[in-house]
């Protein structure tokens, strides 16, 4: 903690790691963080994140957004989906490629998990992620919109079908797929979220939020996302869809301190709004 900063202003934390079963079976690792003196139950509003892809870890690591949602008296979550390199590269590759639809399943199970044992319920749940995690929350949210209450789909990947035409993202036809050869199109379209929503669905209220100057995902999957969400949708007012796009940032490596805060703070109004 920072000299300046109250020491009662990040409380004592409980962090637990546990596993749950993914429908194929694979026991997946899940991390559960709420505030120590919290008993999580049905109606603790509750964030669940993953990102399931890359051979990218989730590890324990701080987070001011962590904390303060958590110092609230909330719960969050990280589940450790294949695609990811908790368990080596035979992890990762279960969750590429032609296997990327086992990171969604693994997605789904860990809510349904956080719903089955008790430490929140659907109304009181919502799901999050970025960048190749926002494609994880959107899929969800179009595979399984019965799942949580809201959605937080930061600087996401949306349209799998045209990824590759813009921006860098042709560098990660190794880890998708290329849809320009007949296999590949074939398992992308088959999840590809802005090809998957149904007009006339009731979905999660929706945050999804980009950057003008992101050059690793063009902020245009977001937007177009947004629009068919608002068009095909049957929410009432009570679960928005809406669209934040920030001026003068990027993906979000390198985001003043100020932005971020400003982000974090829009995000978590929102989030508390729709869980409480």
């Amino acid at each position: 903690i920072h000299p300046a900063v109250d020491a009662a202003a990040v409380p004592e934390l409980a962090v637990t790691h546990t596993e749950y079963p993914s429908p194929d079976g694979t026991q997946v690792g899940i991390f559960v963080i709420h505030r120590a003196d919290v008993t999580p139950g049905p109606g603790t509003p509750t964030i669940l994140n993953g990102y399931g892809g890359f051979a990218i870890s989730e590890t324990p690591m701080w987070s001011p957004l962590i904390g303060a949602w958590c110092a609230a008296g909330n719960q969050y979550a990280i589940a450790q989906l294949r695609g990811g390199a908790e368990h080596g590269e035979d992890w990762h590759h279960a969750g590429w490629r032609g296997n990327k639809q086992n990171v969604f399943d693994d997605f789904a199970a860990a809510g349904d998990w956080l719903v089955a044992s008790g430490r929140t319920s659907p109304e009181r749940l919502a799901i999050a992620g970025g960048s190749n995690g926002g494609l994880l929350v959107g899929a969800t949210l179009t595979q399984r919109p019965d799942l949580c209450r809201a959605v937080w789909c930061a600087v996401p990947l949306l349209d799998m079908v045209r990824f590759p035409q813009f921006l860098i993202a042709r560098l990660w036809t190794h880890e998708y797929g290329d849809p320009d050869e007949p296999e590949a199109f074939a398992w992308l379209h088959a999840y590809s979220p802005y090809h998957r929503v149904v007009e006339g669905t009731v979905y999660p209220a929706v945050l999804l939020t980009t950057a003008e100057g992101d050059t690793r995902v063009d902020a245009l999957h977001a937007r177009k996302m947004a629009a068919l969400l608002q068009h095909a949708a049957a929410n009432g007012p009570d679960r928005p869809i809406l669209l934040h796009q920030e001026g003068r940032a990027g993906h979000g490596q390198g985001k003043p301190v100020g932005k971020r805060a400003d982000e974090y703070a829009d995000v978590l109004s929102f989030l508390t709004n729709q869980l409480t």
